[in-house]
């Protein structure tokens, strides 16, 4: 059911996706254009870590992460992570929860601890 409201945020959703995937465009371009990276960094608001991410190809800024828990008697509790971009995964790791909190953070997720949280809540796969 379409809603004035729904449609709306979708229109703006959208709006955000394009933004988003020319973030990575104008930084590369700013990069060539021998901006130096701090200038980037406090121009754009980008973390440093962000910008190197993007100059090295990493900085897809749609990728899709899934995350799912597996118990195990052996291994106890391992969190898979995976990032996709489009349909195609480009990334995959099982990992103890200090090291998928860790690795979420590195991957630029600034709520990782709420994003284990939430995959340990449940057995089923988490996107986010």
């Amino acid at each position: 059911m379409s809603t004035p409201g729904r449609d709306a945020a979708v229109k703006a959703l959208a709006a955000y996706r394009r933004a988003a995937e020319s973030r990575d465009r104008i930084v590369r371009d700013a990069r060539a254009a021998g901006v130096p990276i701090r200038r980037i960094h406090l121009e754009s608001g980008l973390s440093r870590v962000t910008i190197y991410k993007i100059l090295d190809g990493k900085g897809a800024a749609m990728d899709r992460r899934t995350i799912k828990r597996w118990d195990s008697a052996d291994a106890g509790t391992l969190y898979e992570i995976t990032i996709w971009r489009g349909s195609e995964a480009v990334w995959s790791d099982s990992l103890k929860h200090k090291a998928a909190a860790k690795e979420l953070e590195d991957m630029g997720v600034t709520d990782a601890e709420a994003v284990i949280y939430n995959a340990m809540q449940s057995s089923h796969a988490q996107e986010f």
